[in-house]
């Protein structure tokens, strides 16, 4: 049986929720049916050992928009060089921003063509241009459209018929991690551990996480945040914490390869974002049975279990703080298996979908 091969358009395999989804299909396809490549425009390359060791190849163009000449360029090169090679192109984005590799994919005749948005709104001014631009044409260049929900679909193609893709949780994986233990980190086993997983920038809102943890420190002297990510602001909330005197109980850990152990080590999560399409880590915090206060701007379809409450920005950080503390005193019983599962956030229903998206046979 010849494998098809998928080549992956993602701007970087770095951190984010996209590309971890991605690698949670890609350790549980069936590679001697199925591969992956990926085509990269950034420098963020956190996943490429592993991605070799498996037998996919990582290839990379110039940044856009940045240096758009230059990527359209190669891009279309790559693209021309290689459509006999691919089965399926799988270009992912926030938004409608960059479509110029479904464009060559349709010209040099490679049969499966996605579109897969994985957020609710466009970052900038630039990005919402392109993006109402590229709505009107984008049903010329793909042959699948996918969004991470029915929320992000409608943002990103409007009235024509999409499909929702959910994100697959490996709940076999996420059991068989570790905790990571509390002396890793230094911090007791009394203390009370807020965690918050995500890239510093602005959409994430870390500076509004601190006021949050600072307020639950006042109540709670034992406290300590955990901070999982990097990204162009941590300087920035670095400094914010020092000048807030939270230096000695906000830990960085910059971008871990265990965030299921980390999730397992904290009490509850906090995540105020600005907008979010279905945020992986909120999925995977449910999966370890840990509570997050979610900003009621982040996508409501995330929640699958009772480990999930919404909070508006609108409220003080005292409120947030006094919410996430009653939450956590809330007891909550769920079969884990059985929610994703009815919710189709099982890695089984969703590589099943997958595969006819690809033309497998299943």
């Amino acid at each position: 049986m010849k494998v098809k091969r998928v080549l992956h358009i993602i701007n970087g395999m770095g951190t984010g929720g996209a590309e971890k989804d991605i690698m949670n299909w890609y350790r549980n396809i069936d590679r001697n049916a199925l591969q992956f490549d990926f085509l990269i425009r950034s420098g963020e390359t956190f996943y490429k050992d592993e991605i070799e060791t498996k037998g996919g190849k990582l290839y990379q163009v110039a940044p856009f928009p940045a240096k758009f000449l230059k990527n359209y360029i190669e891009t279309k090169k790559f693209i021309r060089n290689h459509a006999s090679n691919y089965d399926a192109i799988h270009v992912h984005g926030n938004a409608l921003t960059y479509i110029v590799p479904l464009m060559f994919a349709k010209k040099y005749k490679i049969p499966v063509r996605i579109m897969h948005i994985h957020n609710t709104k466009a970052n900038g001014i630039r990005a919402r241009r392109m993006h109402g631009i590229n709505k009107r044409f984008i049903a010329r260049y793909c042959t699948v459209m996918l969004a991470c929900s029915k929320k992000a679909g409608m943002f990103g193609f409007g009235d024509r018929p999409f499909q929702v893709l959910n994100n697959a949780m490996d709940l076999k994986e996420i059991k068989s991690s570790r905790c990571a233990a509390r002396n890793e980190f230094g911090i007791s086993k009394n203390a009370f551990v807020v965690g918050h997983v995500g890239r510093f920038i602005p959409v994430k809102n870390h500076k509004f996480v601190v006021d949050i943890f600072k307020a639950v420190s006042e109540r709670r002297k034992d406290s300590r945040l955990l901070l999982v990510g990097s990204g162009p602001m941590r300087e920035e909330i670095q400094d914010y914490v020092h000048m807030q005197g939270l230096s000695e109980k906000v830990l960085f850990l910059g971008d871990r390869k265990d965030v299921e152990s980390i999730l397992k080590t904290v009490d509850c999560v906090v995540f105020p974002s600005l907008y979010e399409g279905i945020p992986l880590v909120v999925l995977e915090s449910q999966a370890c049975e840990k509570k997050v206060l979610c900003s009621d701007n982040v996508d409501s379809s995330v929640k699958i279990t009772p480990y999930v409450q919404f909070l508006s920005l609108e409220k003080s950080e005292k409120e947030w703080a006094d919410k996430l503390l009653e939450f956590h005193e809330k007891e909550i019983s769920c079969d884990i298996n059985a929610a994703f599962k009815e919710a189709s956030y099982d890695m089984e229903s969703v590589l099943f979908d997958l595969y006819k998206i690809y033309g497998l046979d299943n």
